[in-house]
């Protein structure tokens, strides 16, 4: 067994510019300009409203401090946090305790709103308002006297640790944090550098990922720690004008904490990688509210408002958009080419395979043509939202297929389409596959889309089109080869 010693944290790697994300540094403007014109739209604000519910559900999950049943969790992520909407036995301790926990931790998240709004600098004492107001009904914790007896201790809320937390690893290793002596040096020098860094214009994704780890080498607080750094990290995007930072436990909890190992070891890029992929899907979500909402209000003078400002707007910058188009349609077709070359090479060694065993079953590889571009429309929606964004086929669309005419039927799909609820520059691949049975009848059971990407691809007209292709051919590999597994499953 080997033991992690605690050691004063470090600054910022020196090749941190490497680690920062081409794609969030391309949706970041992008989104900049839609979240004005969403500002006052209702959807938008409940968009937001769910997010922060989502993030105060989850870092209790994500923290041990309670378990709720799925199904129950996105009752409350669409409905808010009501004890009346929680059935009997659906968590592992009772209603009265748990939902006070969760509108805490709710109730941190819209203050970390207002303290940006505010413009307020990050100071130690804000991070110990954030903690005192994460525990306002937690008031112990479990711990171990000096012989190593478990014990109840009463929560020091919103101040510095008085004796060491230093967990215990399953293997009987020990995992040591900073000293209480050091802790307050610690965190000063935690908040020092982290200034330094907002003067460097470190991006929000690597400073967000060392802010969080650092915080978290300290660990200055007695206990709440994780839900205090999930807060810092938060603060970083938010302040930026991105998304609270959502880690759900089912989803993400062994990928975080074998990224906070590797940061230990000195390795941030898992942590950086493993947050800008979070913000993204954010981004993709975010791109699919509409700011149009109709309501019991809504009146015919201010509905046809409503439609002259958006016909003036777009004739004020139709230049912009157009050429916007023709930048990442063009970016499209040369990945559209990229995929089909790929589906080409597949289909010749399937084929080899299949007539290696005897097997008499025809491989073709199919691009779209605009007169059949409408084809897989409804399983690229239905795909879509499975993946939690909105699919645009209408502005674009184009697809590449791979028909492998065994039984069943299995069809490999790469749809192109745009993302968002409107034309916004940004594009997206999604990869799926749906099988069809074709009965003595005539009748036809079709089973799919079935996703073999767990997240699409996209991309935008402000990247530079090698980075596109070098993200994409990675992209592609991997999507091929879940597609593949799954295909082997009906063998």
């Amino acid at each position: 067994m080997s033991n992690h010693k605690w050691k004063p944290i470090e600054d910022l790697q020196d090749n941190w510019q490497e680690l920062a994300s081409h794609e969030l540094a391309a949706f970041s403007p992008i989104w900049a300009e839609r979240k004005v014109r969403l500002a006052d739209s209702k959807t938008f604000d409940l968009f937001n409203k769910k997010l922060i519910r989502q993030w105060a559900i989850e870092t209790g999950i994500i923290e041990g401090l309670y378990t709720i049943d799925r199904g129950v969790t996105q009752v409350l992520i669409e409905k808010g946090i009501k004890a009346s909407l929680i059935p009997h036995g659906s968590m592992n301790k009772p209603v009265s305790e748990v939902v006070p926990l969760i509108k805490d931790q709710e109730n941190v998240v819209e203050g970390l709103f207002d303290f940006v709004s505010q413009k307020r600098r990050l100071s130690t004492s804000y991070i110990k308002q954030i903690h005192q107001a994460l525990t306002v009904h937690q008031d112990y914790v479990d711990g171990m006297d000096s012989l190593g007896s478990p014990i109840r201790m009463k929560l020091l809320k919103g101040e510095w640790k008085t004796l060491e937390n230093n967990p215990s690893r399953p293997n009987g290793s020990l995992h040591q944090y900073c000293p209480p002596e050091h802790t307050a040096a610690e965190m000063d020098r935690l908040v020092s550098l982290h200034h330094q860094h907002s003067v460097l214009n470190v991006p929000p994704e690597i400073e967000a990922a060392w802010l969080h780890h650092r915080f978290t080498q300290i660990h200055p607080f007695q206990d709440g720690n994780g839900r205090v750094a999930r807060a810092l990290a938060s603060l970083v995007f938010i302040r930026a004008g991105w998304f609270p930072l959502v880690l759900i436990s089912e989803e993400h909890r062994t990928e975080y904490i074998e990224a906070l190992e590797q940061a230990d070891a000195g390795d941030l890029s898992p942590l950086v990688n493993m947050f800008a992929r979070i913000q993204r899907k954010a981004f993709i979500k975010a791109l699919g509210v509409s700011e149009d909402v109709l309501t019991e209000k809504t009146t015919m003078d201010a509905m046809l408002q409503s439609i002259s400002d958006k016909l003036q707007e777009r004739s004020q910058a139709p230049s912009m958009e157009e050429n916007e188009k023709l930048i990442v349609f063009e970016y499209s077709k040369k990945l559209e080419s990229i995929a089909n070359e790929k589906f080409v090479e597949l289909r010749d060694r399937l084929s080899a395979i299949l007539a290696d065993s005897a097997k008499d079953v025809p491989v073709s590889v199919l691009p779209s043509k605009p007169s059949v571009n409408n084809i897989f429309r409804n399983q690229v929606a239905k795909a879509a939202e499975e993946l939690e964004y909105t699919a645009d086929t209408l502005s674009y669309h184009a697809w590449v297929r791979l028909l492998i005419d065994d039984k069943p039927e299995t069809r490999f799909v790469l749809s192109f389409h745009s993302l968002g609820s409107e034309f916004a520059g940004v594009l997206a691949c999604a990869a799926f596959l749906d099988q069809r049975e074709f009965g003595e009848n005539g009748e036809i059971d079709v089973q799919g889309p079935v996703i073999i990407c767990p997240d699409p691809f996209q991309f935008s007209y402000n990247q530079e089109l090698s980075q596109i292709i070098s993200s994409f051919e990675k992209w592609l590999d991997q999507a091929l080869l879940y597609g593949l597994a799954q295909w082997k499953r009906s063998l």
